[in-house]
């Protein structure tokens, strides 16, 4: 997913190598892919490289790593052979887009993405990733960028060809909080169609266990992922149903119906003993809705249970997510369900 194949490859392989995995990696990327089609299969793969990464000398800078990448360029049967017989696969971030690139020429599928595929729908290979990596492992109408005042000014960013195929339940968005990506979301799924969309946070994740044809179960880590539930929308983005999980929630899905159920976590408790703020059932932004860190989880607490009686209130100009100031144009209600719960840790 990284425009320089090489940049994550030392830090990751050391995170997981403390954590005492065996790791190998996997040195497939767009460059190689466009590489392997040319005449002179894979001579001209550090020209494909320095295209893609928008820097020249790449194989100078990382001898060891560009060697490894260009004797699988030459060789693609060992990446499929090394797919076949990993026991995990782990996706950097960067863009998803590009990340497909590596999987798909412009004559089909890969090899190695459909040995990715064939094992992973034999429950015999997890896949994981991060950021961008996190974000292709989507069946369908997958996020590829935009800014979520853009998705709201008009249309999300979307491929229609999909991701990995690995998480058939909905739409994948990352970032969600840091980068006020819960409107990409929502646009998503009513330009789609699509019942259900996940957020995950930053520091959190979302653990998938497909236990037969109507039960998925899902388990969340860290600072939270977001459901958006769009099976009830109503002209254009209104009547969403949004929920937010944290550590040790589970999601229990029925992927027949898109039905679910949470398990909150056995440490969390009921906020205010169970009461709520009757003054805070319902909850109207200002024109500052969409830009990083507006709509957060914090809302939940401070607005809707009634957690904290003092409203938060965005202060300064608002920027995109390339830091640009922009208009603000947006603004969103929150209203409490007569069957909310909201529970904290301890």
């Amino acid at each position: 997913n990284n425009s320089n194949p090489y940049d994550a490859v030392d830090a990751y392989s050391s995170v997981f190598s403390q954590a005492g995995i065996e790791v190998s990696w996997v040195p497939v990327d767009a460059a190689s892919v466009i590489a392997q089609g040319e005449e002179n299969a894979c001579a001209n793969l550090a020209l494909e490289v320095a295209k893609q990464a928008n820097t020249s000398a790449l194989e100078v800078a990382y001898p060891a790593l560009f060697a490894q990448h260009l004797a699988a360029c030459q060789q693609p049967d060992v990446i499929t052979a090394k797919i076949n017989e990993l026991d995990a696969i782990f996706i950097t971030g960067g863009d998803q887009s590009l990340g497909m690139d590596a999987l798909v020429a412009s004559n089909g599928n890969t090899q190695w993405f459909n040995a990715l595929q064939t094992r992973h729908a034999a429950a015999d290979l997890l896949v994981a990733g991060t950021s961008a990596g996190a974000a292709m492992a989507v069946q369908g109408n997958m996020i590829t960028g935009g800014s979520p005042l853009d998705a709201l000014k008009g249309t999300a960013n979307l491929s229609e060809n999909g991701g990995l195929g690995v998480f058939p339940y909905g739409i994948l968005d990352t970032h969600t909080d840091e980068r006020g990506r819960v409107a990409r979301i929502a646009r998503a799924l009513v330009q789609t169609n699509t019942p259900l969309g996940f957020g995950i946070n930053e520091a959190s994740s979302l653990r998938v266990a497909k236990v037969s044809a109507t039960q998925v179960t899902m388990l969340v880590g860290g600072n939270g992922v977001y459901l958006v539930d769009a099976r009830n929308a109503i002209n254009d983005i209104q009547a969403l149903t949004l929920h937010h999980l944290s550590e040790g929630d589970v999601i229990t899905l029925n992927p027949s119906d898109n039905s679910y159920t949470f398990t909150l976590a056995a440490n969390k408790s009921s906020a205010k003993d169970g009461g709520f703020n009757e003054g805070a059932a319902s909850y109207t932004s200002g024109k500052d809705a969409f830009s990083a860190n507006a709509i957060t989880s914090v809302l939940f607490g401070t607005y809707l249970a009634g957690y904290d009686d003092n409203p938060i209130v965005m202060e300064g100009p608002l920027t995109d997510a390339g830091g640009d100031e922009v208009t603000a144009e947006f603004s969103f209600t929150l209203t409490r369900a007569a069957n909310s719960v909201v529970a904290a840790s301890g």
